[in-house]
Formats: C-alpha cells, structure tokens, sequence
C-alpha cells in the first residue's frame, strides 16, 4: 500500500508527498524495531526472573539438605562416642550388647552429600547465565557451585564401613537396615530399633567389636571426619549459601520493582 503511493507521487513529481511517505516508512521501521526490542526485553527478563525463581528454591533445598544432614552426622558422632567409650560385657547382657552393636553400625552410615545444581547448570549448559544481570550474583553463584566442597563419606571413610561389616553377621546388618527412618529427598534419621528376637549372642558379637583395635581406630578416624565435615557445612557451605540465598532475594525485588515502573 505504502509502496503503491510512493510510485504514484514519485510518477506525479508531488516530493512533499514522498518525502512524508519516506518518514512514515522509517517511522513506522522505527517503531516496529522498538516494539520488537521491548517485547524480547520483556521476554529475557520473564526467562531471568524464572532462572532466579529456581535458583533460589535449588539453594532453599540446600540449606535444608545441609542442616539435616548436620542434624544426622551430630547423631553419629554421638554413637560413634559411646562405641569407643564402650567396655567388655558380661555374658547376660544382652540389651547393653545390642546397644553397642546399634551404634557401631549407625556410625559407619554414610549419605552422599551433593549440592542441587540443575538450575546453574541448566542455565550454563544453555548459555543463559548471562540473563543474571547482576555480576556480584553470577561470580557468587559460579563460586558456590564451582567450588569443590562437595562431601560423600562414603568414599572418604571407607575403612570403617567395611571393617564393621566384616564383623557384624549379615543377619543382623540386615536387621540394622531396617533401623532407619528416611522421607526423600533429605532426611535420613537413625533409630533405636530393638534387638533381633531370634538373636542370643550378642555379647559375644558386641565384645568382638570393642576388641578390635583396627576396627576403633578406623571408628575415631570417622568421628574425626564427620567433626571435620560438620565444620565445613556449617562455617563454609551454609554461610555461601546464605549469601547467595539473599543475593537472589535481592535481584527478584529488583526485578519486581522494575517490572512494576513499567
């Protein structure tokens, strides 16, 4: 339509016309590319806000995750104690013996620990981490899930959990199995189950444990490690993760009050 009047002043010579057709052709180009500029503005900060959204919930799941693992390794520590403070029984003492078998075996439990990552690698994998505005954010962010504090005991303390496997009759692992309380995805409690009723030498079985020498060193050196990991969750991973927890706040307020001025 604009073409076919441009044609027709040019054909008529009337240059006032094509000279107002030509700014209504460029005006109308102008316009079209804002509105297209603001729309996808519109979009990225519609995905940004999204990214951050579930950012925030990965980091919320973490610091969950961390402090019932804390609450979990406190519980072992404890047993794993009472294990090594525990001294040799007297035939009859059946219900002390399971005790002690109990918390030979609660401490060599083991629950990897990794920090719930699908977010940030979602939006590097993708190359969206740039939609993060806020550098302070990104370089926090990239710290927090690049660092390599990731904790799994299980191939940290291996000497333990096989030493005292080696001594405890697979029966009775099995009945220890069934001494947890678990509700996915985080908490993991250990509980004080009642002995096997089929089960008569317990004391016999509890005294092998306090006997052996290796097997106690290798139970001190996993106290120690859950000590050292406890710290480390507790100065270290769950103080980042505060940090980045309100780093984000910050951003999705930011966000909410630009969205708003618009």
């Amino acid at each position: 339509m604009i073409l076919r009047s441009v044609m027709r002043h040019i054909q008529d010579q009337n240059w006032t016309a094509v000279a107002i057709d030509f700014v209504i052709v460029v005006v109308g180009v102008f316009i079209g590319i804002q509105v297209s500029n603001f729309n996808a503005a519109r979009v990225e900060a519609a995905n940004a806000d999204s990214y951050l959204q579930r950012l925030h919930q990965d980091v919320s799941d973490d610091i969950v995750m961390l402090q019932q693992r804390q609450a979990l390794w406190a519980r072992q520590i404890k047993l794993g104690r009472e294990a090594l403070a525990a001294t040799e029984l007297r035939p009859g003492e059946q219900a002390r013996a399971w005790e002690i078998v109990r918390a030979f075996h609660h401490a060599s439990n083991s629950v990897p620990l990794h920090l719930r990552d699908g977010t940030y690698a979602d939006m590097v994998s993708s190359g969206q981490l740039g939609l993060i505005a806020d550098t302070g954010l990104r370089d926090r962010a990239t710290l927090y899930y690049t660092s390599s504090w990731g904790i799994d005991l299980s191939s940290i303390i291996p000497e333990y959990r096989m030493s005292v496997r080696r001594i405890i009759p697979p029966d009775i692992h099995a009945h220890l199995l069934l001494c947890h309380e678990v509700e996915p995805p985080h908490r993991h409690i250990l509980t004080d189950c009642p002995a096997p009723a089929d089960e008569n030498d317990l004391v016999e079985l509890a005294n092998s444990l306090i006997a052996d020498q290796r097997l106690r060193g290798d139970l001190v050196y996993a106290v120690s490690v859950m000590n050292t990991s406890t710290y480390i969750v507790d100065g270290v991973i769950l103080v980042a993760a505060a940090e980045l927890q309100a780093r984000i706040d910050d951003a999705l307020s930011a966000d909410e009050i630009a969205m708003a001025s618009r």
